[in-house]
């Protein structure tokens, strides 16, 4: 199967047994929304795809419910921008 959108990284299943604050999505044109693992990637926290975050992108591979499992993934075009909350200034402590 070939599917093409873009990857997401967000948490999974949050308050469950199965939660996980880094799992990798894949966003389609209409909106669905499938859990992505690499064939021959880790089924929990793939750097592979975190590193991919943004991208636009063309996947083959096999389709269970909501989760597609990749055997290929081809990127599309430059990267969305990625939005990151931007880390908190220090405060010097007091007395120093």
């Amino acid at each position: 199967m070939l599917v093409r959108g873009r990857i997401e990284i967000g948490p999974y299943a949050t308050g469950s047994k199965s939660a996980r604050a880094t799992q990798a999505f894949l966003v389609t044109a209409d909106g669905a929304r499938l859990e992505l693992r690499r064939y021959d990637g880790p089924s929990m926290r793939d750097d592979h795809l975190i590193a991919m975050e943004g991208q636009e992108v063309e996947a083959e591979g096999l389709l269970r419910d909501q989760l597609f499992i990749a055997r290929s993934l081809h990127c599309l075009g430059a990267a969305a921008p990625v939005r990151r909350r931007a880390a908190s200034p220090r405060r010097p402590k007091p007395g120093a």
